[in-house]
């Protein structure tokens, strides 16, 4: 599915044939590996991960996942240069907007409404919030100007965040949101001293 977004389909015409060298894969059908992207890593597999399977082999699948999760989003977040390509190429263009917008509704804003989050889903923010602060700060998301796409969401994220500790305050979630927001903070001032004028 990672090979369909910002993919392209590689023709070799002969002399005299009309084909097209490079032709990018169809709006159409990168959407749809999105989709199944999103319904299968972004929203929690527990098909994959039952938990009455765990608590009988007492294996900690936490590991494998993270390390399964971690590298698909970075995947995801590296394609900015073939989905931009081919968005210029394409009748019916895909934009690298579209996944990050998805990412992000669907690991940060689709839990607006939730009390509780699994520890999987807990997981997958912690990632994908480094994902951005890492590629945000590639000097190459500066030329391609995803560099601003990454500083917006990582303001919506730090914005659902504070907004979901004040809605659940003293529980894990808050917690953890607070850890996200610390994480932030540090990365836009550079310094951890930033955390403590960020509680005053």
């Amino acid at each position: 599915m990672l090979k369909i977004i910002g993919g392209r389909y590689i023709d070799n015409p002969e002399f005299g044939e009309d084909l097209i060298l490079y032709k990018p894969v169809p709006g159409e059908r990168q959407l749809e590996a999105l989709k199944f992207i999103e319904e299968n890593l972004m929203v929690e597999p527990t098909w994959l991960y039952r938990q009455d399977i765990m608590d009988k082999t007492r294996i900690d699948y936490s590991y494998y996942v993270l390390n399964f999760v971690s590298t698909t989003l970075g995947k995801l977040f590296t394609k900015a240069s073939e989905v931009l390509k081919t968005e210029e190429l394409s009748e019916a263009p895909f934009s690298y907007d579209l996944i990050i917008e998805t990412m992000y509704k669907s690991i940060f804003e689709s839990k607006c409404s939730k009390r509780g989050l699994t520890r999987y889903e807990r997981m997958i923010q912690n990632e994908f919030i480094t994902k951005l602060t890492i590629f945000g700060e590639n000097q190459t998301s500066n030329g391609n100007g995803t560099g601003v796409l990454y500083k917006r969401v990582i303001s919506d994220v730090k914005s659902i965040c504070k907004s979901q500790i004040e809605k659940y305050p003293g529980t894990l979630e808050a917690s953890h949101y607070q850890g996200i927001i610390n994480y932030i903070t540090i990365w836009e001032n550079g310094k951890q001293s930033s955390i403590l004028n960020n509680l005053q």
